[in-house]
């Protein structure tokens, strides 16, 4: 599948949200990139997933950018969806992935999309890994096998 076209078609679900919210998107797309091999269903809700989340952390507006490139690692795709939010404490990284951690407010999530996010790029056999600093903002980066 065309990463590429995931992606568009996960911002066509919220593009009009985040206008709302204030929020800038920049698209850093390579060209002529290989196809993922991919349940581009699964992988969209990966990306809806990290969008809004990324969305969240900018309550007063930001950027959110998103990165497709060759990764480092032969016969990987990397896609970096960044934000310039509020951070996530180093306290709080290390438990990310973990089920049914949140730092939302009660009644606000539940804390599975990240592991969520988690499983279902595992059982793509590709990675995701997180950086962040406090009040400027988080960049996730999944890895994800070319087919």
């Amino acid at each position: 599948h065309s990463m590429k076209e995931i992606i568009e078609r996960s911002l066509a679900l919220i593009a009009h949200e985040l206008k709302l919210d204030g929020i800038k998107i920049v698209k850093e797309i390579e060209p002529n990139l290989p196809n993922v091999q991919c349940d581009s269903k699964q992988i969209q809700q990966v990306l809806l997933n990290l969008m809004g989340n990324a969305a969240e952390a900018m309550a007063d507006g930001g950027i959110l950018t998103i990165t497709v490139r060759r990764s480092e690692r032969d016969g990987f795709l990397d896609v970096v969806i960044s934000d310039t939010g509020c951070g996530i404490s180093k306290e709080n990284l290390k438990n990310i992935f973990e089920p049914f951690f949140t730092t939302k407010q009660e009644g606000k999530g539940v804390g599975l999309g990240l592991s969520i996010a988690y499983g279902i790029i595992a059982r793509h056999n590709g990675s995701i890994e997180v950086k962040s600093r406090l009040k400027k903002g988080s960049s996730f980066k999944v890895v994800l096998p070319i087919s």
